[in-house]
């Protein structure tokens, strides 16, 4: 006989003795519940007689009820409130022992969802939950099935009275009751079972926890194969289910029995999860089924949450649906002869058994030991099986590793042969090449020699070219005293005869006169002589090397002379040549710390440009144009600053990053050697932390920036 078969004789045999069991032992009269020998069971109270409202004289003995309205024995207190979450009620049942050791030995099992407080002939023998008057500090109850004792007399009528308090800020409201009496052993005896049958899933919760870090190290020792880390998610999510599930079945507050109901509907997520795996097991890649199933639960969670239930039986298939998508890819994979498809089938196949077995035992005695064993059985085995899968896979895949890397460490040998021969090969060149550095870096040595040298005659002809700008400029401010000179020395001459003739002559006054002449022309040469002097020290002091040493510098001064020493160096050459010169000098512009012969090239620079370039555009617009450089300085927040403007034909666009460049020039071949901008720059802004930069539209104008502190 198949296994199938005789699991199905073996539910017919549960319900044909679920059926077969005694009915409960009780009768109503004139409103009083008789009660004889109870069963095993006990017995399902019937007759409650239900009102809404809240008046703690409902609890006694003598109170009538006879018009308050008869219920079943299942009560939903929510439909009968007509779904007011705040309002209160009150259930009553009169009833009689006949038996006096069931009386002695008499137990109340509730099962309710809201907050109580149970009263045995106007005593109150029991509180579940919390009742106050403020909303806030009700606090809805479950018993769990929890025995309580109750002290019955026989033959005796008692009055049962349960004050009924809804807790109004849940979610969702059940609002069912039911009472069965049993005997305390049996009660005490089903309770201790029920606490007990929570150990096969606390064992298998441990079982989902080795199976979770067992594949999460598979995937990390071979993290290219992914089909371990959707299982290692799946087991984590299903065993923090069954822990939440654990919690459940412990846990009297409804509000966190909700929770953990929701909870355990958001873990339903980790089917998803298995069924990945099965994808990424077979390598299936049509996602579709999956895809679906995912936006039905979706759906179907949201549409239980929007209308207050807990989980509806369309939720309970979802995770049904997802083992029969993995049974389908498994025959799908098992068709193709795809290794592992055929074990994972066999573990499938019991689960559908399985779980059918705990449904139907479910409907038939409850939650018990074995309805446990039997839902934790269907749990585990696909489980168990697939980490079979996995493991087979897993040493299959080790297997073909090792293999791959014993033919590595044959490819490495020969590869470390040829490398050896590569390397001798390389040490014989490397010799050659050695020699051939070493040559060539001589070579490069003397050419790097030859281009310093180079650079430095550069450097000194841009020198020297500025001095020749100066020559002209310098001959014609010589020129000047020198005149003076000749002139006022030739005067001398003839005071000198004119004193002698009076001393003759003995005119004392007229010699007196004479010599005061004389003194006054001798004075005027000083100061001619001193004049051409100090011209011929300032030409020194430019054509010699600085010495670096800065200091404080009247820059009025040094910008105004060597604006005159430029403008008349042109001029010397060319004669016609004219412009005006416009100086805007600060008086209270304060001496600054700078180098002044470096500081005087770079004016010198500046102004032969603006000189030269205004001349070229007065050849090429005539006399209607008329040349005008101006020279401003000014103290400003960041320093010192010497503004050169010129009205000539200006500085390209495409040109004017390049200017600073060494050795880039406009001028024809053989009138420039480019380096006049460049070296300016390095004196301003490297010799002197300051600014050199082009600023203006028309013409062209140059702003050098000293700080303060040079």
């Amino acid at each position: 006989m198949s296994v199938s078969l005789r699991l199905f004789l073996l539910t017919v045999m549960l319900i044909a003795a679920k059926a077969a069991m005694p009915a409960p032992r009780y009768m109503e009269a004139s409103g009083v519940t008789d009660i004889g020998v109870l069963p095993p069971p006990g017995i399902l109270l019937h007759g409650w007689k239900f009102h809404a409202g809240d008046d703690i004289s409902w609890a006694g003995t003598d109170f009538d009820d006879s018009r308050w309205a008869i219920q079943d024995s299942i009560v939903n207190l929510y439909q009968l409130l007509n779904g007011n979450p705040s309002a209160r009620a009150w259930l009553r049942l009169r009833f009689r022992v006949n038996d006096a050791a069931d009386a002695r030995t008499l137990a109340l099992v509730c099962n309710q969802y809201f907050a109580s407080e149970i009263y045995l002939d106007g005593q109150r023998i029991a509180r579940y939950g919390a009742i106050g008057a403020d909303p806030a500090h009700i606090n809805a109850w479950n018993t769990l099935g929890e025995p309580l004792a109750l002290p019955c007399t026989p033959g005796k009528v008692h009055t049962l009275a349960i004050r009924c308090v809804q807790q109004p800020d849940l979610r969702y409201q059940p609002g069912q009751f039911s009472a069965r009496l049993r005997a305390l052993p049996d009660a005490i005896k089903a309770y201790a079972a029920n606490i007990r049958s929570r150990l096969p899933q606390t064992i298998l919760s441990g079982v989902f926890a080795i199976l979770f870090f067992l594949h999460l190290a598979f995937f990390l020792y071979y993290p290219n194969d992914r089909t371990n880390i959707w299982y290692a998610i799946f087991m984590a999510i299903t065993g923090i289910g069954l822990v939440i599930s654990i919690s459940l079945e412990r846990a009297h507050d409804l509000a966190a029995r909700i929770l953990f109901i929701d909870l355990m509907n958001a873990s339903y997520l980790g089917c998803i999860f298995f069924v990945l795996t099965v994808y990424q097991l077979f390598n299936y890649r049509n996602r579709v089924s999956l895809t679906v199933v995912a936006l039905l639960m979706i759906v179907i969670s949201i549409t239980d949450y929007a209308t207050r239930r807990i989980q509806s039986s369309v939720a309970d298939s979802i995770p049904l649906l997802m083992v029969i998508e993995s049974f389908r890819v498994s025959l799908w994979a098992y068709r193709r002869k795809m290794p592992g498809a055929n074990v994972l089938l066999a573990g499938l196949v019991p689960v559908f058994l399985f779980s059918l077995f705990s449904l139907v035992y479910l409907v038939i005695a409850g939650p018990n030991l074995l309805y446990n064993i039997s839902f934790s059985l269907s749990a585990v085995v696909v489980p168990v099986f697939m980490s079979v899968v996995l493991a087979i896979k897993f040493a299959a895949t080790s297997r073909t590793l090792e293999k791959k890397l014993a033919e590595v460490e044959t490819l490495s040998a020969k590869t470390l042969q040829q490398e050896q021969e590569k390397q001798h090969l390389l040490a014989r060149q490397n010799i050659v090449l050695e020699e051939q550095v070493t040559e060539r870096t001589a070579s490069l040595n003397r050419s790097l020699e030859e281009l310093k040298q180079t650079q430095a005659q550069l450097v000194q002809s841009e020198k020297m070219a500025s001095l020749g700008e100066l020559t002209a400029g310098i001959a014609h401010e010589i020129q000047n005293p020198l005149n003076f000179v000749n002139n006022f020395s030739e005067v001398s001459v003839e005071l000198v005869q004119e004193a002698e003739e009076g001393i003759e002559n003995e005119e004392w006054e007229e010699v007196k006169d004479v010599l005061g002449d004389l003194k006054l022309n001798l004075s005027k040469i000083s100061h001619h002589g001193k004049r051409a002097d100090s011209i011929v020290k300032g030409m020194l002091q430019h054509s010699r090397a600085s010495s670096g040493t800065k200091e404080p510098t009247d820059l009025n001064a040094l910008a105004d002379e060597y604006l005159r020493l430029s403008y008349h160096g042109l001029r010397a050459k060319d004669k016609n040549f004219n412009a005006e010169l416009v100086t805007d000098f600060d008086p209270a512009l304060p001496k600054v710390s700078v180098i002044p012969q470096d500081v005087g090239r770079v004016l010198l620079n500046l102004f032969n440009n603006a000189f030269q370039a205004t001349q070229e555009q007065a050849k090429r617009s005539g006399d209607l144009y008329k040349p005008r450089v101006e020279v401003t300085t000014a103290q400003t927040a960041s320093g010192v600053e010497i503004r050169v403007k010129d009205n000539g034909h200006g500085i390209p666009g495409d040109i004017r990053d390049k200017i600073f460049q060494p050795f880039f020039t406009t001028k024809p071949t053989g009138e420039g050697t480019g380096l006049g901008l460049s070296l300016s720059y390095d004196i301003v802004v490297k010799g002197h932390g300051g600014k050199l930069e082009l600023a203006g539209e028309e013409g062209t104008t140059f702003r050098i920036i000293l700080p303060a502190q040079s």
